[in-house]
């Protein structure tokens, strides 16, 4: 959330809409969390884009692609 230029209120309205629990309600404990989600949602990007790199070079060294047609993968 801090990320976005939301601090704590506005986890917590999202928290609310989404039906989920509260973030944790003292400063500290909410900043270290947000911490360990960005570092994990971090990690998790950096394997997505690596399995992707990975996908469009097999795609594009295969047989099938003749170069005319573009490559089809989600990035």
């Amino acid at each position: 959330m801090r990320m976005i230029g939301k601090g704590h209120a506005g986890a917590s309205k999202v928290c609310s809409v989404m039906n989920m629990p509260p973030p944790p309600p003292r400063p500290k404990s909410f900043k270290k969390s947000s911490r360990v989600v960005a570092k994990h949602a971090k990690t998790v990007a950096k394997k997505s884009m690596k399995a992707t790199a990975k996908e469009v070079c097999v795609l594009q060294q295969s047989e099938d692609v003749d170069g005319t047609n573009p490559v089809n993968c989600g990035i």
